[in-house]
């Protein structure tokens, strides 16, 4: 019933309005959470909806009244593309009837259809944006591009060449280089989030102020390093071994198989794929990884972005 009648109490709304203010406001001071979401602006530019923050802004927030809550839920929420995914100790067939008794008389007629998600247009070289915020030790950075969408027929390419950038160990060859051998960030690693659209490859670091110019050089350096050397087989095969170890793991509680099925229908991969998952991987090459490298990453079209006591970037 809340799913489909929900009432949206009045007082709720302003409640969660106000969570989501003072959720704002300890933003607002926070370098990581800014670099993000400078970054996101900056990269998905001219309208795109990735570039729009999550949370809102501060007018967003204020201005929304409990109609415009109701109404957004008339126009989107509806049976049309839903996923239910039922994971536990309960047999097939009962869960589809429970399912069906609560939402198979279920109609919509006025439900929108969702739009697709626009392209994203890589930047025209090398993008500097800052958010200066005083009385801070650290300044957060954040470069990247926007990356593949998941449906891509070498996402799963992307995404192991992704692991041994800045995942596997140390948080692979980013978190080696930066943080274990040049001792600038006390965190570095990389990230490729996939999705419907275009979501992005970003490099995520934070440093000392000071360090900024030379931790960005250091990522900058280990993107031409992927894109222009061939992976070492054996280093491939650690992340690999990574990738198809880690799979069970996320398969364990009820919650993780759920989303991974969730995924599975979410983005047409098939019903096999948990099954074909591991040959998909193990045949993953080191051609294949620095193809992805130089379709996907960039050191000459990026966003970088930093939110510290220091307001200038500065040349990479």
């Amino acid at each position: 019933a809340s799913l489909r009648r929900p009432t949206f109490p009045a007082q709720q709304v302003a409640q969660v309005q106000g969570q989501l203010l003072t959720a704002l406001q300890m933003r607002a001071s926070d370098t990581e959470q800014m670099s993000r979401l400078a970054f996101r602006e900056a990269v998905y530019a001219n309208g795109h909806p990735y570039g729009r923050s999550q949370l809102g802004y501060d007018d967003t927030v204020s201005a929304l009244t409990r109609d415009d809550v109701a109404a957004f839920h008339r126009r989107t929420y509806g049976p049309r593309d839903m996923i239910v995914t039922i994971v536990g100790a309960i047999k097939a067939d009962v869960a589809s009837a429970k399912v069906a008794a609560v939402l198979g008389d279920w109609q919509v007629p006025q439900q929108e259809v969702m739009p697709a998600v626009p392209d994203a247009v890589r930047p025209e070289g090398v993008v500097k944006t800052a958010v200066f915020i005083p009385e801070k030790s650290q300044a957060d950075i954040v470069l990247g591009l926007p990356g593949p969408c998941r449906a891509e027929s070498d996402y799963l390419d992307a995404s192991v060449m992704n692991t041994i950038l800045g995942v596997f160990g140390m948080m692979g060859r980013i978190g080696q280089a930066v943080r274990e051998e040049q001792g600038l960030a006390y965190y570095a690693y990389s990230r490729l989030q996939g999705g419907l659209g275009p979501n992005p490859w970003m490099a995520c670091a934070g440093v000392a102020p000071d360090d900024v110019k030379k931790a960005v050089a250091g990522i900058v350096k280990e993107i031409e390093r992927i894109q222009n050397e061939p992976v070492d087989a054996d280093e491939l095969a650690d992340s690999q071994t990574y990738r198809i170890g880690s799979l069970p793991v996320g398969l364990e509680t009820n919650s993780g198989l759920a989303d991974v099925i969730t995924d599975m229908m979410l983005y047409e991969l098939g019903l096999d794929y948990l099954i074909q998952y591991p040959d998909m991987i193990r045949d993953i090459t080191p051609a294949r990884i620095q193809a992805a490298a130089q379709k996907y990453l960039s050191a000459e079209q990026l966003v970088v972005a930093v939110a510290g006591p220091g307001g200038v970037i500065g040349d990479r």
